[in-house]
């Protein structure tokens, strides 16, 4: 199957070192690492979690750009961008 974006999507791909934690999107389940999320442009709270191990982030993506995230639960996180530009803070 193949998904096409709209200008103003955008994408992130959250993976773990931790495989098969769990990814909280805004308050919302949205699957576990490894994953690729589409999304709406803007900041966006990220929680990546594997037992009582808590990474979390807030992160603003820019409408069109694809974004890689690394969450190693209570480690700093690696930010990769694909396409500028997009920020990651905390």
């Amino acid at each position: 199957m193949r998904c096409l974006l709209s200008p103003t999507d955008s994408t992130i791909s959250i993976d773990s070192p931790r495989p098969g934690s769990e990814i909280v999107l805004d308050g919302m389940f949205v699957g576990n690492t490894p994953s690729t999320i589409k999304l709406a442009a803007g900041p966006h709270e990220i929680t990546v979690s594997k037992g009582a191990l808590i990474w979390h982030r807030t992160v603003s993506v820019t409408a069109g750009s694809s974004i890689t995230l690394i969450a190693a639960p209570n480690a700093a996180a690696s930010i990769a961008s694909q396409r500028s530009p997009a920020y990651a803070g905390q």
